[in-house]
């Protein structure tokens, strides 16, 4: 199986009106982690139901998975937490290769119901470059689900912030 492709960093093209994204793959998405970044992965949900999303830290090299967690949570502009511990956040050290983080997203209308696939835009990458007294490098994506009621695409999202 060869590695997924890191997610581009350039912005998509405006979609025509009344048009909706394609359904994201079952795998999900991915972006890339720079060498020697450090960051954080962290999940709020705009919706009544389950929102979970799954995310998996991968060597882009060896595609050796090498650390994955789930968020879950429900609520309006409520964070998810980590299934594992109920805290907010999950940080990665930087490291000198190059990895991925692939983010998946499904909903369920209760915690144990049956959770099914959202509908998931391609990952938008922005890079933040140093400045005047601010000497750190950022990259900060963002992951954004709809769960197939309204189309408002703000669901599930999953945030990624790194920097050196």
């Amino acid at each position: 199986m060869s590695a997924p492709a890191p997610a581009s960093t350039e912005s998509p093209a405006p979609a025509a009106a009344n048009t909706t994204p394609a359904a994201s793959p079952t795998t999900g998405y991915t972006v890339e982690i720079k060498p020697n970044f450090r960051g954080a992965v962290r999940a709020t949900t705009n919706s009544s139901g389950f929102q979970r999303a799954t995310f998996t830290l991968i060597d882009k090299t060896t595609n050796r998975e090498i650390a994955s967690s789930v968020f879950i949570g429900h609520g309006a502009r409520s964070p998810m937490t980590l299934e594992s511990n109920g805290v907010p956040v999950w940080k990665f050290v930087g490291r000198p290769e190059t990895r991925i983080v692939k983010v998946f997203i499904e909903h369920a209308s209760s915690p144990n119901g049956k959770f099914t696939p959202s509908k998931l835009a391609k990952p938008v990458t922005i890079k933040k470059e140093p400045d005047d007294g601010h000497n750190e490098e950022y990259y900060f994506s963002v992951f954004l689900s709809e769960d197939w009621t309204d189309n408002d695409y703000d669901d599930g999202v999953v945030t990624i912030t790194q920097w050196k």
